[in-house]
């Protein structure tokens, strides 16, 4: 009984270990797709592109009188840190 047993998670074992992948694959996978998430989001932002607004005070419930201003979009900077989170289990 006791050699099944072992054959048995020997056997489990070897098929999670196959079904693994290589960290630095995962990392370099990972950020593959979120580059695929963010081109559409940073395809909004248009460079050089000015607005020029006017803010109503009285429409936010403030007094006073409203203003025009000119607003700039710029290009977002981001960046992307992956790290390794160990995970614990506990069998009771």
């Amino acid at each position: 009984m006791t050699k099944r047993l072992l054959i048995l998670i020997m056997a489990l074992l070897l098929v999670c270990a196959s079904c693994l992948a290589d960290e630095q694959v995962v990392v370099d996978s990972f950020k593959v797709h979120v580059q695929d998430i963010m081109q559409p989001v940073l395809a909004t932002y248009k460079k050089d592109a000015v607005h020029i607004r006017y803010f109503d005070p009285s429409k936010h419930g403030l007094q006073g009188s409203g203003h025009w201003f000119k607003v700039r979009n710029l290009e977002p900077v981001y960046s992307l840190d992956v790290k390794k989170m160990i995970l614990s289990c506990t069998l009771i």
